[in-house]
């Protein structure tokens, strides 16, 4: 199959799931506001992104970016569904039918940058609304004398030795904490029902097409997944290290009652650049690391061969 005709097939993908996105704000705008309606519409907007992040739309992957990060603040219930949101999807979704049909046909992407403040306004303003009440504040102590020794108030404090160790501590102590992964009929955590495992470890071509793998941990987590295990073993010295590359994996443990189908549907457009094991005999696939292509070396140059020398003159 060539490049034409895959892109072809992605665009078809696009219309259905541009329909059961119309489909779901219109369920939502009629008072049907549920879970899985909110769900059908966010999965079909990832499709469109993860596909153009893949072929290289970027005007059309960094659109369909906001429109899906403030959909994964309302199925989150940070942001929530009320008329005027409803609308603003609703108007969101028509400017990405016209960022598709400008992909398709090659013309120039539709100016968004007005939807896209309102819908980043859409975000910021919820969490506000939706950050807790700050507690009282203690009264502060007194504070301590300066000694004489100290410096100008213009010149910033230095950081303390102990304090950036102790810093570091705690971003590495969740993962230094265990070396091996939970064993195969272990639980996410105590009092928890029975469970199933997935297992995942994005590849290097999931860093480069737009897909997002943070995006996909937060869209199982979503689903009531509980990470129960991380793989740092890969990371390598700093002097080595490539961002592109898959180094870590992780194992989710997810309650009984989510269908493995609703997991495989995260990762529908990212194919093999993520591999991903289910099953709680399964194990973290293996990393693999991604050679840097070499450049094709120069063909050599054909030298034209010397010019036969004149004849002599009778």
């Amino acid at each position: 199959m060539s490049p034409e005709e895959i892109q072809q097939i992605f665009f078809v993908e696009c219309e259905e799931s541009l329909a059961a996105a119309e489909a779901g704000l219109a369920a939502c705008q009629a008072g049907t506001q549920d879970a899985d309606t909110v769900n059908a519409v966010f999965r079909a907007v990832h499709s469109i992104k993860g596909g153009a992040g893949a072929f290289g739309y970027s005007a059309l992957q960094a659109y369909t970016h906001t429109f899906e990060t403030l959909l994964s603040d309302v199925r989150e219930g940070l942001v929530a569904i009320e008329n005027d949101l409803v609308d603003l999807l609703l108007r969101a979704l028509d400017t990405l039918a016209d960022h598709v049909q400008s992909a398709r046909e090659g013309g120039d992407a539709p100016a968004d940058a007005v939807l896209i403040a309102e819908m980043e306004g859409a975000m910021a303003a919820n969490a506000g609304a939706a950050a807790p009440a700050a507690a009282e504040p203690e009264a502060a102590p007194e504070p301590e004398s300066a000694p004489e020794t100290a410096a100008d108030d213009d010149e910033p404090a230095p950081i303390d030795d102990l304090d950036l160790a102790a810093l570091l501590d705690d971003l590495t102590s969740d993962f230094s904490a265990g070396s091996s992964e939970p064993a195969a009929g272990e639980e996410a955590s105590a009092g928890q029902g029975k469970s199933w495992k997935v297992h995942l470890r994005p590849r290097s071509g999931a860093m480069r097409n737009g897909s997002e793998p943070l995006l996909m941990l937060r869209d199982i987590a979503g689903l009531g997944g509980e990470c129960v295990y991380c793989d740092v073993s890969q990371i390598p010295p700093l002097d080595s290290f490539d961002v592109a590359q898959g180094y870590l994996g992780w194992t989710f443990a997810m309650p009984e009652g989510v269908e493995e189908d609703a997991v495989r549907d995260i990762f529908d457009f990212i194919g093999d650049d993520c591999a991903l094991a289910i099953g709680n005999d399964e194990e973290i696939p293996e990393f693999q690391l991604e050679k840097t292509a070499q450049p094709p070396k120069p063909e050599p140059v054909a030298t034209a061969p010397a010019p036969a020398p004149a004849p002599a003159a009778a």
